[in-house]
């Protein structure tokens, strides 16, 4: 699995991780490994095969994934597939938006005990607006951010695909709609 990230840092080889640490470490400083792990332990063509049936039976029609990480160039989603997924894990898995909106927290590797600090990648992490979201990167597709904000007590989903400064992009649309919206 570290094959997939040679310069990953935060899992060691032959490490054990609970689940919730390897969701914590997949999120916050998106960790490819952590990704391909989880997938593996499942068995990684029924993951797949999983995650293209759920997004099918949420509708989201535009979207395939080729492998857990997001890596692969064959990975394909649009913005109203990810506006889809991003309102079900709103409504149904909340605790997700909670993982991404955490700027730090600390992992346990269970054979040796040792503990390790895990920083999200995400600029919005820690703001008080930042309900949650993710981050990704491939060359293709350059950067990319869905981001949902506060806004006196109602959800505000941006999405930034392609771009080359995602979290500056974000934060333009989000004074906009501030602005404009009263």
């Amino acid at each position: 699995m570290l094959a997939v990230d040679p310069a990953e840092l935060t899992l060691i080889a032959n490490g054990t991780y609970t689940v919730k640490d390897l969701l914590h470490v997949m999120l916050m400083p998106s960790s490819n490994v952590a990704a391909e792990a989880m997938a593996t332990f499942y068995g990684r063509a029924v993951f797949v095969a999983e995650m293209n049936q759920r997004a099918q039976s949420w509708g989201m029609t535009s979207t395939y994934f080729d492998d857990p990480s997001g890596l692969s160039s064959a990975n394909q989603s649009n913005a109203h597939d990810l506006m889809i997924l991003a309102e079900h894990v709103y409504s149904s898995y909340p605790q997700i938006f909670a993982i991404t909106r955490t700027p730090q927290t600390t992992i346990t590797e269970l054979n040796s005990g040792k503990q390790y600090g895990v920083k999200s990648i995400n600029n919005f992490a820690g703001d008080a607006s930042f309900i949650g979201g993710k981050t990704g990167h491939t060359n293709e597709a350059q950067d990319n951010l869905l981001s949902v904000f506060d806004y006196h007590g109602h959800p505000v989903l941006i999405i930034v695909l392609g771009t080359t400064d995602r979290f500056t992009d974000t934060t333009k649309m989000l004074n906009w709609f501030t602005m404009n919206y009263r």
